[in-house]
């Protein structure tokens, strides 16, 4: 009742308050009704954009929106795709699964973009690392033998999928084993 979410746009609108919603504040002089506060509240923020200040979380590497409400004097610090995601399908995800941002990027908070994943299906969906070389995920270069390596984590373990001469053929068996064809000789 007092958001609004736009699944195409991904944006959480804040919707008009009613007198009910807020509590009386203040003293003798500096006394606020329930009532003037929410006039203020729907003249001031009903129809703007909640949850658009972006956070990097000391967990992550990606830039996420986050904000806060406030309702009958309580106060709670929200992210938007948590939001997005509970507006939208009217549930949050039940532990261990998570929200995931398909595209990777935490601003993103459009309905296709946000999925239920668990935490492997996150780890797999992450980009490539800045100190990453051979510009392909999961490939290295040994310069001590001069050739490449692809690995892979199957089953919470780093495994070795091989060394190769060239970058496309260890990127060729990193592809593979992404794709399962690997997977039942390694494990």
């Amino acid at each position: 009742r007092l958001l609004s979410y736009d699944p195409d746009t991904g944006m959480i609108l804040a919707k008009d308050r009613l007198e009910s919603d807020f509590l009386d504040q203040g003293i003798a002089s500096s006394f606020i009704s329930a009532k003037g506060l929410a006039s203020k509240y729907n003249k001031d923020r009903s129809g703007t954009q909640m949850f658009n200040r972006r956070i990097k979380t000391t967990r992550s590497t990606y830039y996420y929106l986050k904000g806060s409400m406030s309702y009958l004097g309580n106060h709670k610090q929200l992210q938007a795709h948590r939001v997005a995601f509970f507006l939208h399908h009217k549930r949050y995800p039940v532990f261990p699964l998570t929200i995931d941002h398909i595209n990777r990027n935490g601003c993103d908070n459009r309905i296709v973009n946000l999925r239920e994943a668990t935490p492997k299906e996150q780890a797999v969906n992450t980009s490539i690392s800045k100190a990453n070389t051979s510009g392909v995920k999961g490939v290295s270069f040994l310069k001590d033998k001069n050739k490449w390596r692809a690995s892979m984590n199957i089953n919470g373990k780093k495994t070795n999928l091989g060394t190769f001469v060239t970058l496309h053929e260890a990127t060729v068996a990193r592809q593979k084993a992404e794709n399962g064809v690997y997977q039942n000789d390694l494990v």
